[in-house]
């Protein structure tokens, strides 16, 4: 496939990795615009509330040979919006697809303690939408792995990392024409998450093992405001609380121990499990030695 002659990017959705892209094409001095949505919404940017395809001035780009470039955006578009960009429309997924489909892919990958990763560049279809589903057909791929991560934030700087590196290449092959080799989604390999919640999805399951509470603290942690869990104030009631910032001990403990608060030292708060201890140094509201989470 080509994609001809490009007179501009237009870059659509949000996030760190947009950001960093938006930053290095007016650096090279392409020219270069932004549309997203509410939840994106960043000074300058060209907003938009409604159905995208009805955008006159995004459709004009286009017509006039840009190349659209989607980042976690909220928009679905029609056959009609994809035929006036020449097939122009793509979208950059920063998974290794057609694994973790859906979302919260941080959080599901280090629940998964997954090592092998990617992201791909793929053809944009009317059928696509994002967070549920996508079928288009994989312009460029990239495959890497995660060595050393505690945090969704340690794998979303990996990801923009070697997505940066992706999409520069990317754009200095559509400047010299390239006659681009496109694939199908090979289907059998396929896997969905949903996406996550942390106010709803991050309550800890105290009977859990501590290697599993350990990486169910991690996957919430940062940029995230962490998993969480009630604790018994001193007998005054229930208060939430969340949690970051954690390691393990793997020990002899016994279950009957769990969510008690055994030890705190300027580290942070000691918290037993079962077979092992918890150290978190990160959480939300005041606990005291003797207090149980639940």
């Amino acid at each position: 496939m080509k994609f001809g002659e490009i007179n501009g990017f237009l870059l659509f959705g949000g996030g760190q990795l947009m950001r960093e892209f938006e930053k290095f094409l007016e650096e090279r001095k392409h020219q270069c615009k932004v549309f997203t949505s509410e939840r994106y919404m960043d000074s300058g940017d060209t907003v938009c509330y409604g159905d995208i395809n009805s955008l006159e001035s995004f459709i004009e780009l286009g017509k006039d040979g840009w190349v659209g470039i989607g980042f976690g955006e909220d928009f679905e578009f029609t056959q009609e919006t994809i035929d006036a960009f020449g097939g122009r429309l793509v979208d950059f997924m920063g998974i290794p697809l057609p694994r973790y489909r859906g979302g919260a892919h941080w959080t599901w990958a280090i629940l998964n303690a997954e090592k092998e990763w990617g992201s791909c560049i793929q053809l944009i279809t009317p059928e696509m939408k994002q967070g549920v589903f996508d079928n288009g057909k994989i312009v460029s791929r990239r495959v890497f792995k995660f060595d050393d991560y505690k945090t969704p934030q340690d794998l979303i700087d990996k990801v923009c990392e070697e997505g940066m590196a992706q999409l520069k290449l990317f754009v200095h092959e559509l400047g010299k024409g390239k006659d681009f080799t496109v694939t199908e989604i090979d289907e059998s390999k396929s896997e969905y998450y949903p996406r996550l919640n942390t106010e709803k999805d991050g309550k800890i399951d105290w009977t859990w093992n501590v290697q599993d509470i350990h990486r169910f603290i991690c996957a919430f942690d940062k940029p995230y405001k962490g998993a969480w869990a009630w604790f018994d104030n001193g007998g005054h009631g229930l208060i939430k609380v969340h949690l970051r910032d954690c390691s393990s001990i793997v020990d002899g403990i016994h279950p009957y121990t769990s969510g008690l608060v055994v030890q705190r030292t300027e580290e942070g708060i000691y918290v037993n499990a079962p077979m092992g201890r918890l150290l978190i140094k990160d959480y939300s509201e005041e606990v005291n030695v003797g207090d149980r989470m639940y």
